[in-house]
């Protein structure tokens, strides 16, 4: 059994929610082994919104690109490469601005798969989950899970949010989707 993180609760620190004791979270959360009952469950959808990864405005690839070029560290090897240039040193500033143009690639492939990879994880579409609900096992939509629900596992199971691990036999993830 796992129980979901997938929003935070006002004041309380979550991401150090994996160093306490279960009945200490239970207790921060108001629920139990149960799971929460159906109307608190509601009122909680109600008040923090859906399990979804936030939209984010798309970025057109010269934003992308440009985005990697505004750091301090491009700045200064740029201001060194002018310099190389001014004194003469013209195979070094050659070589400085070789590093910033492979920089810039690498982050700017990276950026651009990270961007893809949120977009395809979006266009998967409606997953289902198995919590516990009132004591009773139900299965919702994977974007009506709020903090406090106890999700349940088993083999070949899509983990549809940030989840404390309460109870496991053999654990593994497949984490290829996010790669």
């Amino acid at each position: 059994m796992v129980q979901s993180m997938n929003n935070q609760i006002p004041d309380y620190p979550l991401e150090t929610v994996w160093s306490l004791p279960i009945e200490q979270v239970y207790g921060h959360l108001q629920c139990s082994d149960e799971g929460l009952e159906p109307e608190q469950a509601l009122r909680r959808l109600q008040g923090i919104g859906p399990n979804r990864i936030q939209l984010q405005m798309s970025r057109s690839l010269w934003t992308i690109l440009l985005a990697q070029l505004k750091s301090l560290m491009v700045l200064f090897l740029f201001i060194a490469s002018f310099l190389s240039f001014v004194f003469g040193d013209h195979i070094e500033a050659v070589a400085i601005l070789v590093v910033i143009l492979f920089n810039t690639l690498i982050g700017f492939i990276t950026e651009l798969r990270a961007v893809r990879s949120m977009e395809a994880l979006r266009q998967i579409g409606s997953v289902t989950t198995r919590v516990m609900r009132g004591g009773r096992l139900t299965t919702i939509v994977a974007d009506e899970l709020v903090p406090g629900d106890i999700v349940l596992l088993e083999g070949g199971d899509v983990v549809t949010a940030d989840l404390r691990i309460i109870e496991a036999s053999r654990l593994q993830v497949d984490e290829s989707t996010l790669t």
